[in-house]
């Protein structure tokens, strides 16, 4: 013990300097209690409750798959009338047989329609090499 200490306990001694009232902790809770506001209940109005019901999620299902469906006829449509303009003209003409008798710019224009990049085209022409 520290020399402190020592001389308080031989001063107060052994003694208990605070008191707990009779019965104060039996009591204690009913106290509490008693002070405490009576819970309102307002008429007409739901509890906000954070449950999702199955008719939820269906319609957020339901909502989701709408945008996502005009999402993808929105991106999927034409972006230029020159491209419109160029699957009528493929669509037209009859593949060549060969493509030899195509001319630079039909050809291009075949590659673009087909997003075919150089790699693409060298590949087909390896694989198709007779």
């Amino acid at each position: 013990m520290d020399s402190d200490e020592l001389k308080l306990f031989s001063i107060v001694g052994k003694k208990e300097c605070f008191r707990v009232p009779e019965g104060y902790f039996t009591q204690l809770p009913d106290k509490l209690a008693s002070k405490l506001p009576e819970k309102r209940v307002v008429k007409g109005w739901r509890r906000l409750s954070l449950k999702v019901s199955f008719k939820h999620i269906r319609a957020a299902a339901f909502v989701a798959g709408a945008i996502g469906i005009a999402t993808f006829l929105y991106l999927d449509r034409p972006i230029h009338s020159q491209s419109q303009g160029l699957k009528s003209k493929v669509s037209k003409q009859s593949t060549p047989s060969s493509v030899s008798s195509l001319n630079d710019q039909t050809l291009d224009e075949y590659a673009d329609f087909a997003m075919l990049d150089n790699e693409d085209m060298y590949s087909y022409l390896e694989e198709n090499e007779q």
